[in-house]
């Protein structure tokens, strides 16, 4: 028997912003470590030099690699604002329903399919990138910014989410594979 999920539910602003939210999250945590490598390597050669060559740098570059560090810890609360206040408005300048609404999705192990007011999509495995968790939701990929997402609450009514994520991630490896294979059967 072909294994399949299929839920309803309403994706709401607050799911939207949650969702843009995490994935600023994403970038925000590959940039920040390149911040405080900068600024910390400028902290330790101000040390360095001030300690062992009898040599100062000026204090603006000590300043500076403080202001880095700060900074690095600001930002992503401020961004989050930003974040939110965009999603709102793109929720609000959008045709009711095509962000937010109701939505009836259906994985079963050929496609995923998707039902809403506003229209019925078949989407095949291939064009699936990626599943993640956050912390309210199970996002489903389609590209770096654009995802389905999943009230957590709706798949744990039906199944377990490591269950829910398992399924997807194999179905993804195996159009993967099947392309990969294509691929080189084609070249």
């Amino acid at each position: 028997m072909e294994k399949s999920y299929e839920f309803k539910f309403e994706i709401t602003i607050a799911d939207y912003e949650a969702f843009n939210i995490f994935i600023t999250d994403q970038a925000f945590k590959k940039a920040k470590i390149s911040r405080y490598i900068i600024a910390g390597s400028l902290l330790l050669l101000a040390a360095f030099n001030f300690y062992k060559a009898n040599f100062t740098l000026s204090p603006s570059v000590v300043l500076t690699s403080l202001l880095a560090i700060i900074w690095g810890i600001i930002i992503p609360a401020s961004g989050k604002y930003t974040v939110k206040k965009r999603a709102r408005m793109l929720v609000a300048s959008a045709r009711p329903g095509v962000i937010t609404g109701y939505r009836e999705m259906s994985f079963s192990m050929a496609h995923i399919t998707m039902f809403s007011d506003l229209f019925n999509e078949t989407i095949q495995w291939g064009a699936i990138n990626k599943v993640e968790r956050s912390k309210e939701h199970v996002l489903v990929f389609i590209s770096d910014m654009a995802a389905f997402i999943m009230p957590i609450k709706e798949i744990e009514s039906q199944c377990s989410i490591e269950e829910f994520i398992a399924f997807v991630q194999s179905q993804i490896d195996k159009s993967q594979n099947k392309e990969e294979i294509a691929a080189h059967l084609v070249g």
